[in-house]
């Protein structure tokens, strides 16, 4: 118990037994019933009381700051797992695209592919039907020369001459054929290009490897040259994202975001550019996102606000256990006197 008492020594009780120590002289001309320790222990509790309630006052200050420094860190918190959030489904969709632009190259590939295969194959066709119709020159010269012959041996419906009508015949069943196939190669060329150029109108680049995966299937910094198409589309959006970059550290983020435009801190104030935006007493934290969301100045801001603002709040606590600790000791303090008194409490025990 924290009390202070300035006792005084009774006079002719030769041993001071220790119950005696805290007397004081009576006065002879108080009638009333005196006490050996009441009245120091009356005095002490006086000044433990505005102790105690400067005590509980100190106490009740520390749980206002660190219900604020709670709330604080906590506004942060819900900010930074909220920018987390959107940080985890960008990458994911990051993925999903690279993966639709990836599967759409080798198709576009594929298609170039066989527009070259149909090509060959309608040379290959018009070869052949330019032999057939040369076979039926050479055969429309041979009758021709049989019908100006007057030798009895060639007849129509006999040797030779039937061998030659029955060639004729396949000669133009397959002549018939030659505007259907043609119809057929011309749409199948056609189709093949309208997949190659929905995917992409990029031409097939000569060191291009279907089967590698070392490079993005997108290029977001070849503005120069724009192409159309579903790979372009993807290819937009993979780029929008800031699919192509790598998450780097705030000190490297904060190099990066000065190339960037997306961020606008306070117009009131100039904030460095390398120095975090909680730290500046006269700057405020201002939501601004640009992507990839893991390389933006506002994230490592966001960052720095939460440590700041936790580490408050872990201080706020430690100073409110501290406060409560003092309070508590001197409560205790007040009700041990208290007791103490009402022990020895002369109006009772001198009736």
């Amino acid at each position: 118990m924290l009390t202070h008492h300035n006792y005084k020594k009774v006079k002719g009780l030769g041993t001071d037994p220790k119950i005696f120590r805290c007397c004081q002289d009576n006065d002879p001309g108080d009638p009333n019933c005196k006490d050996c320790c009441s009245d120091a222990w009356e005095s002490e509790l006086k000044k433990v009381l505005v102790l105690q309630t400067q005590a509980t006052e100190k106490a009740t200050q520390a749980q206002s700051k660190l219900d604020l420094a709670l709330k604080k860190s906590k506004g942060f918190k819900t900010w930074l797992d909220e920018l987390h959030a959107a940080e985890d489904y960008s990458q994911k969709i990051c993925y999903q695209l690279e993966i639709i632009a990836g599967q759409s190259e080798k198709i576009w590939y594929n298609s170039l592919k066989a527009v070259d295969a149909i090509e060959i194959l309608f040379c290959m066709i018009r070869d052949f039907y330019g032999q057939i119709d040369y076979l039926k020159t050479r055969y429309d010269l041979l009758i021709t020369c049989i019908n100006t012959n007057t030798d009895p041996n060639l007849d129509k419906d006999k040797g030779i001459v039937k061998c030659l009508a029955d060639y004729s015949k396949k000669l133009d069943d397959i002549i018939n054929t030659r505007n259907a196939i043609l119809k057929l190669v011309v749409q199948a060329i056609t189709t093949a290009n309208l997949i190659r150029n929905n995917i992409s109108t990029k031409d097939c680049p000569g060191d291009y490897d279907p089967c590698g995966n070392s490079k993005s299937p997108c290029n977001c910094h070849d503005k120069d040259h724009p192409f159309y198409g579903l790979k372009t589309v993807i290819c937009e959006w993979f780029c929008a994202f800031g699919c192509d970059e790598k998450c780097e550290p705030c000190e490297q983020a904060a190099q990066h975001q000065q190339k960037q435009q997306a961020y606008a801190p306070d117009p009131d104030c100039e904030p460095v550019q390398t120095q975090s935006l909680c730290s500046q007493t006269d700057c405020k934290l201002k939501p601004s996102f640009s992507l990839p969301l893991c390389n933006t100045r506002y994230r490592c801001d966001l960052e720095d606000c939460y440590a700041k603002a936790d580490t408050e709040a872990k201080d706020a606590g430690e100073a409110l256990k501290n406060a409560t600790k003092e309070s508590q000791a001197l409560t205790a303090c007040v009700n041990s006197l208290r007791q103490a008194i009402a022990e020895v409490d002369p109006s009772a025990r001198c009736k």
